[in-house]
C-alpha cells in the first residue's frame, strides 16, 4: 500500500493542508502564559518539525484526518528531564469516526521514559544536554492501528519542574484502509492487473476483493480508458469518456457510462448496460442482458440465451445463437433485430410488453418470423423471430397474403359485455389478406379458428396463413360477432333483408343478397351474438318468424305478421295493418303507423301501438302497454281469456289504468299497466262466475248434467250449453251486436261483483221499488243494452268475443258473478244466433221448439222492459 506522510515541511501548527489522502486539518492551543507549538528546523540532527519549549501550562495539537487512516507512525523528540529544570509529559489521544479512543503502541522508551495508561509518556532521565531528534535516545516512537480521523497531541510538564524543556513532533505517515475499489484517475487510464493507481492499492486480480477473491470493482472514472478486468465475477464502472472495456471470464456486470464504449466479456452469465453514447457492446458466450440505454447501439448477444434491451436511439441487435429475447421499451428507435435462428430450443421472442403506447405490428413478409412495429413516430425491423409478446396497448397485427406463420402472446381477446357487445381487445388488421390469391377481401366466415392442442386459438386463412395467440382461447373466437370484434370483416351486413314482395321469411329463407339467415349462428353486428337476428323484411305483405334469440325484427311497409318466437326481441311494424306476435321472452313491440294488432305473449312486454287504431290481445304480468295518441285515437286493450282480473283506472284519466290478475280465490297474482287506451274489454263468458252446486264455477267449464242453483226452482241440472265467436271483422260490420261492459257495482249493491261484459241482448234481474210502483211487478228482466244509461255501462269495441250459453228445461235466473241474470231462452232471434249444428243439438233434445207452439211454450220467466220501461225503472 502506498504510505502518506504529515510533512511539515509542507504543513503549519495550524491550518488546513492537502495531502495525497484528502485534507488534513491541524489546530494548535495557546496556553495561558502566551505560547504555542511552531513549526520549524532544530534539534541534532536539525529536523523540521513541530516544536514546543518552555511550557508551564499545557498545548495541544489536534490533527484532523478528512478520511479514516490506519497504520500512523511518528516519533516524540528530546523528551526528558533534568530534575527541576525541565520535565517532559506528552500525552497521545488517538480517534475514531465514532467518537471512540483508539488504542496506541509506545517504542523506543530505552529506559529514559515510562507510559502510563497506555498514552501518557513521562520522562525519566535526560541522555545528553542537547535537543535530540530521529534516533535518539530521547526520542520515542508510537504506532496507531487506527483507524483513526483524529490524533490529538498535548505537550505539559511533568511533576519533577515546573516546565517543559524543548519537545518535537516528527513528520506522520499513514495508510488509507482498503475500499476494495480499483479506481482510475481523471485521464486516460489502463487498468489491468498492473495496475497500481488506486489510492488505497486495490489491484486487479490481487485476490484483495473484500471476500479475498478475485471479484473485483472497478470504477475507471473520467477519460478515455482501457480496463482488462480478467478473472472472477467483476463489476465494472466505465464513467464518463469513451471506454474499450474487456470483462474477461466470470459472470460480470458492466456499466459503459457516458460515451462511445467498446465492451466485450468472454464466458459467463454477464450484464451489460451501454448508458448514454452509441455503445458497442458483444455479451460473447454465456447468459448476458444487455441494456443499450441511450444512443445509436450495437449490441451483440453472441452465445447462449441472451435478453437485450434496447433503450432509446437507433440500435442494432443481434441475438445469435441460442433462445434470445429482445425487450423493447417507451421511447425506442428505429432498431433493426436480427434474431438468428441458430442453435434455439424454443426460439427467439420479441418483447413488447413494456411499451404501453399502441403499437402496430406489420406480419406481411412472407417470411415466417420477419415484420415490422411502429408507434407511429419510430420503426423497427426484426427477422428470425418465433414468438412476439404484445405491448400494454392496443395494438394492431397486420397481416397480408403471404404472411406466413407467426406467434403472438398478451393478444388481449375480445370481452364479451353480455350484451353482444366487445371491449378491450387488441386488433387485425387483415385488409392485404384475400380468400383466393389476391382478389376477394377475407372475411369472418374464410376464417377457420382450432385449438394448438395447448389451449391456445390458431386462426387459419385461406392462403394458409395462420396467427396462434398465446393465452386466447378458441372460445373467445368461436363466433363470427367475435371475429368481426378484432378486426375480421363480416363478409355481410348483418341483417336479413327482405324483397319488395310478399316474403315468407323464417330459418330456411335464402333471398338475403349477403346471404345473412335466420337462426344459423352469423350475427355478426356489435350487440348481436349466435342466433340473434335483424331482420328487415322491407315492402310486402310479409310473414316473418325470428324463431331463437333475441332478434330485432322490421317490418317496413305493407300489412306484416310478425312472430317473434323465443328471446327477448325487438319488433318494429312500421307501416301497414300488421299483426305482431312477441311470443316467448321480454319483448319490446311497436305496431307504428296503421292499425295493428299486438299481441305480447308469455313473459314481460313492452307493447307500444303508434298511430292508428290499434288491439292488443291479451296480456300477462309484468307487461306495459301504451296505445298511443297519434292517428285515430280508439286503442282497445282485449283481455279475452285472461282469466279473473279487477281493473283499476286511473281516476285522472280513464284511458290509463293497472290490471290485476287473481286467481280462483280472488288473490292478486301479478299485473299489469296501460295507457291511451280508449277501449278495455275484460274476459267475456270465459271467466264469468256461475253459483253452482259445487260453489262458484267459470261458465265456459260448463256442461249438460252440471247443476247450477236458479232462483225460483233451486238447483237445476244445465240441458244444453254452447257458444258463439264473433270475430272483430263480424263485430265492425254489425256494430250492434259489441259487447256491453257492466262494471262491477253498476247496479247497486255491489252487483255485479265484477266487471262483467254481455251480450246486448242478455237480460238482468232487477227488483225495486220502482217495478212494484210503476209496473205491478216485484222483479222484471231489463236487457244490458237498455242499461247504457247507468253509469260507467258502455258499449265496446273488440278485435273478438265469445258469447256462451247455458240452457234448462225451463227458463232460468241464475246468479252470475253476483248478480242475477237470465239463462238461454230460445225464440226466434235467439235461435239465430247459434250456428246451425247447435240449433239441430238444441232440437233433438226439445223437439217442440222447431215449431211456434214450442216456442210460445218456452216461455220467459219475467216480463222484459221496453226500453222507456226500462228508463223509468233504472235510470
Amino acid at each position: 500500500m502506498p504510505n502518506y506522510t504529515l510533512d511539515w515541511s509542507n504543513a503549519g501548527a495550524n491550518g488546513t493542508y492537502a495531502t495525497g489522502s484528502g485534507n488534513v486539518e491541524i489546530t494548535s492551543t495557546t496556553n495561558a502564559s502566551g505560547r504555542t507549538a511552531s513549526v520549524g528546523v532544530n534539534g541534532n540532527p536539525s529536523t523540521e518539525a513541530l516544536w514546543v519549549s518552555s511550557l508551564r501550562e499545557p498545548v495541544s495539537t489536534t490533527i484532523t484526518f478528512e478520511s479514516p487512516v490506519t497504520n500512523l507512525n511518528f516519533e516524540l523528540f528530546d523528551v526528558d528531564s533534568n530534575g527541576s529544570g525541565w520535565d517532559d509529559r506528552i500525552t497521545v489521544i488517538a480517534m475514531d469516526a465514532d467518537g471512540n479512543q483508539v488504542p496506541i503502541t509506545v517504542s523506543d522508551l530505552d529506559g529514559l521514559h515510562s507510559v502510563a495508561n497506555g498514552n501518557v509518556i513521562n520522562a525519566d532521565g535526560n541522555a545528553s544536554g542537547g535537543v535530540e531528534t530521529t534516533g535518539a535516545d530521547d526520542s520515542v516512537t508510537v504506532d496507531i492501528a487506527g483507524p483513526i480521523t483524529s490524533l490529538t497531541i498535548i505537550f505539559d510538564n511533568g511533576e519533577s519542574a515546573q516546565n517543559t524543556g524543548i519537545i518535537g513532533l516528527s513528520d506522520i505517515s499513514y495508510d488509507l484502509p482498503p475500499d476494495y475499489i480499483v479506481e482510475g484517475t481523471s485521464g486516460d487510464d489502463v487498468i489491468d492487473a498492473s495496475y497500481t493507481g488506486d489510492p488505497e492499492g486495490d489491484m486487479v486480480d490481487n485476490n484483495d476483493a473484500e471476500d479475498g477473491s478475485n471479484d473485483d470493482v472497478i470504477q475507471a472514472g473520467a477519460g478515455n480508458d482501457q480496463i482488462i478486468a480478467g478473472q472472477g465475477n467483476d463489476t465494472i464502472y466505465g464513467g464518463d469518456g469513451d471506454d474499450t472495456i474487456n470483462a474477461g471470464d466470470g459472470d460480470d456486470t458492466i456499466h459503459g457510462g457516458a460515451g462511445v464504449d467498446t465492451v466485450e466479456a468472454g464466458a459467463g452469465n454477464d450484464t451489460f448496460y451501454g448508458g448514454d453514447g452509441n455503445d458497442w457492446i458483444n455479451g460473447d458466450y454465456g447468459d448476458d442482458i444487455l441494456y443499450g440505454g441511450a444512443g445509436d447501439d450495437y449490441l451483440r448477444g453472441s452465445y447462449g440465451n441472451d435478453t437485450i434491451y434496447s433503450g432509446e436511439g437507433d440500435d442494432y441487435l443481434w441475438g445469435g445463437w441460442g433462445d434470445d429475447t429482445f425487450i423493447i421499451e417507451n421511447g425506442f428507435g428505429n432498431d433493426t433485430i436480427d434474431a438468428e435462428d441458430q442453435d434455439q430450443t424454443n426460439g427467439d421472442t420479441l418483447d413488447l410488453s413494456a411499451v404501453t403506447d399502441d403499437l402496430t405490428i406489420d406480419l406481411t413478409n412472407g417470411a415466417t418470423g420477419h415484420g415490422s412495429f411502429s408507434d407511429g413516430t419510430s420503426t423497427s425491423t426484426y427477422t428470425a423471430i418465433e414468438h412476439i409478446i404484445l405491448s400494454g396497448g392496443k395494438d394492431t397485427l397486420v397481416m397480408a397474403d403471404g404472411s406466413g406463420n407467426d406467434t403472438v402472446r398478451d393478444f388481449t381477446g375480445p370481452t364479451d359485455n353480455g350484451d353482444g357487445s366487445f371491449t378491450g381487445h387488441d386488433m387485425l388488421d387483415v385488409t392485404n389478406l384475400t380468400n383466393d390469391g389476391g382478389t376477394t377481401p377475407v372475411d369472418v366466415h374464410d376464417v377457420v379458428v382450432s385449438d394448438d392442442g395447448s389451449g391456445n386459438a390458431v386462426l387459419t386463412f385461406p392462403g394458409g396463413e395462420t396467427l396462434t395467440l398465446i393465452g386466447v382461447a378458441p372460445a373467445d373466437l368461436s363466433t363470427p360477432a367475435s371475429l368481426v370484434a378484432i378486426g375480421i370483416p363480416p363478409g355481410s351486413d348483418g341483417i336479413v333483408s327482405g324483397t319488395s314482395g310478399d316474403d315468407f321469411i323464417n330459418n330456411g329463407y335464402a333471398g338475403d343478397n349477403d346471404g345473412d339467415s335466420i337462426d344459423h349462428g352469423d350475427a355478426v353486428l356489435p350487440g348481436e351474438t349466435g342466433d340473434d337476428d335483424i331482420v328487415q323484411a322491407g315492402d310486402g305483405n310479409d310473414t316473418v318468424y325470428s324463431g331463437q334469440g333475441n332478434d330485432e325484427v322490421h317490418g317496413g311497409t305493407g300489412d306484416d305478421t310478425v312472430f317473434g318466437g323465443t328471446g327477448n326481441d325487438e319488433i318494429f311494424g312500421e307501416g301497414g295493418y300488421d299483426e305482431l306476435y312477441g311470443e316467448d321472452g321480454d319483448d319490446t313491440i311497436s305496431g307504428g303507423a296503421g292499425d295493428d294488432t299486438i299481441t305480447g305473449g308469455a313473459g314481460a312486454d313492452t307493447l307500444s301501438g303508434g298511430d292508428g287504431a290499434d288491439g292488443f290481445l291479451g296480456g300477462t304480468a309484468g307487461d306495459v302497454i301504451d296505445g298511443g295518441e297519434g292517428g285515430i285515437d280508439n286503442d282497445t286493450l282485449d283481455l279475452t281469456g285472461a282469466g279473473p282480473l279487477h281493473i283499476i283506472y286511473d281516476p285522472n284519466n280513464p284511458e290509463n289504468g293497472t290490471v290485476e290478475f287473481r286467481d280462483d280465490q280472488g288473490n292478486v297474482t301479478g299485473t299489469m299497466t296501460f295507457e291511451n287506451i280508449e277501449n278495455v274489454i275484460p274476459c267475456f263468458t270465459p271467466g264469468t262466475l256461475i253459483a253452482t252446486a259445487n260453489g262458484q264455477r267459470q261458465v265456459e267449464e260448463l256442461r249438460p248434467g252440471d247443476r247450477v242453483i236458479t232462483r225460483d226452482n233451486g238447483i237445476q241440472e244445465i240441458c244444453w250449453a254452447g257458444s258463439r265467436r264473433l270475430s272483430g271483422q263480424d263485430l265492425w260490420k254489425q256494430r250492434t251486436h259489441r259487447p256491453i261492459l257492466v262494471p262491477k257495482g253498476a247496479l247497486g249493491n255491489n252487483m255485479p261483483e265484477r266487471d262483467m261484459l254481455v251480450s246486448p241482448n242478455h237480460r238482468f234481474l232487477v227488483a225495486n221499488e220502482r217495478t212494484s210502483l210503476l209496473l205491478g211487478e216485484a222483479e222484471v228482466f231489463v236487457a244490458a243494452k237498455h242499461l247504457l244509461n247507468r253509469e260507467g255501462v258502455q258499449r265496446v269495441d273488440s278485435k273478438g268475443v265469445d258469447y256462451i250459453h247455458c240452457m234448462f228445461e225451463q227458463h232460468e235466473v241464475v246468479l252470475s258473478d253476483g248478480c242475477w241474470t237470465e239463462s238461454f231462452q230460445p225464440g226466434n232471434q235467439s235461435l239465430q244466433g247459434v250456428d246451425k249444428a247447435q240449433r239441430s243439438e238444441i232440437f233433438s233434445l226439445f223437439p217442440e221448439l222447431q215449431n211456434s207452439e214450442g216456442l210460445a211454450a218456452y216461455k220467459t220467466s219475467r216480463i222484459t222492459l221496453k226500453p222507456h220501461e226500462a228508463q223509468l225503472v233504472v235510470g
